[in-house]
C-alpha cells in the first residue's frame, strides 16, 4: 500500500521541505485548513502534517479534529511549542517545534512506518485468532468436540493439507454456515 501524505502549510517553503521526506508517497500539499478538510473528507491519508500558521487559521484546532482520522503532526514555532503541545498531545496530535532537525524528523518517520507495519501484522494475527476461535467453537458446538480436541483437529488438518490454520478455519466456517 502506497503512503498518502497530506501536508498543510501556510508557506510554499514548508510544503516543499516536508514533501522531501516522502519521495515514494502520494503527496498533496495545501495551504489552508479549509482545503485540507475537503481533502480529508475525500481521501484516507496515512499521515497529515500541519505546518503552522496556516492561511486561514493557526492550525491547532484543525490538527486536533483531523487526528481522529489519521496520524497527525503539528509543527509550531519553538516559542509556542509547550503551550500547543499541552493542548494537542492529549488529543492524539504529535507536536514538534520549529526549526525541524531533518535527521530527527526522518528518524521519526522511519520509526512511525515501522510501528505501522508491526501494528498491521498484529492486526492480521488478531483477525486470524478470532477466525480460528470461531471455527473451534463451531466444531465444539456441531461435532461435540472439546476445545483441546478442536484445537488439535485444526492443527492436524493444517499440517496434513499443508495450509494455514486460517484456511482450515475458513473451510470449517463455510461448511457449517452453508448447512444452516
Amino acid at each position: 500500500m502506497s503512503e498518502r501524505v497530506l501536508i498543510v502549510s501556510g508557506s510554499e517553503k514548508g510544503g516543499k521541505f516536508f514533501s522531501e521526506f516522502f519521495p515514494d508517497a502520494e503527496i498533496e500539499v495545501v495551504c489552508s485548513a479549509e482545503e485540507a478538510s475537503v481533502c480529508l473528507s475525500q481521501i484516507n491519508y496515512t499521515l497529515l502534517i500541519v505546518d503552522t500558521p496556516l492561511q486561514d487559521e493557526f492550525g491547532t484546532s484543525f490538527a486536533i479534529s483531523a487526528a481522529k482520522k489519521t496520524i497527525t503532526f503539528l509543527i509550531v514555532k519553538k516559542e509556542r511549542y509547550e503551550q500547543t503541545d499541552t493542548i494537542a498531545e492529549p488529543r492524539g496530535v504529535i507536536t514538534l517545534a520549529k526549526p525541524i532537525n531533518s535527521a530527527v524528523f526522518g528518524y521519526v518517520i522511519k520509526t512511525l512506518r515501522s510501528l505501522r507495519s508491526r501494528i498491521e501484522g498484529l492486526t492480521v494475527k488478531l483477525e486470524d485468532t478470532k477466525l480460528i476461535d470461531r471455527a473451534k467453537l463451531t466444531l465444539v458446538t456441531n461435532l461435540k468436540m472439546t476445545e483441546p480436541e478442536a484445537h488439535k483437529f485444526l492443527e492436524r488438518q493444517a499440517m496434513d493439507r499443508r495450509v494455514s490454520k486460517r484456511e482450515v478455519a475458513l473451510g470449517i466456517l463455510k461448511t457449517y454456515e452453508e448447512n444452516k
